[in-house]
């Protein structure tokens, strides 16, 4: 809905090895509240070196997972907006 309202791409984040066909890359978050870790994947060939990514957080657990999320973004090239 965001990503259609800006009128620009989207491109999912897949928890815990869900079926994600295509060019990925992963990683373990830390710890979480509940002692889990999540693994994270996102398709690594949505994004292009100096690309400009907006990550929107929907998680609002400590932020372990957006922060991830971003250090994966970033090592395609891609830079990941802040405030």
């Amino acid at each position: 809905m965001v990503a259609r309202q800006l009128g620009v791409g989207f491109s999912p984040v897949r928890k815990n090895d869900a079926l994600f066909p295509g060019e990925t890359s992963s990683r373990l978050t830390t710890t979480d509240y509940r002692g889990r870790q999540q693994k994270l994947t996102i398709r690594s060939d949505h994004f292009l070196p100096g690309q400009w990514v907006a990550l929107v957080d929907d998680w609002i657990e400590i932020g372990s997972q957006a922060a991830m999320v971003a250090e994966l973004i970033t090592e395609t090239g891609a830079e990941v907006l802040s405030s």
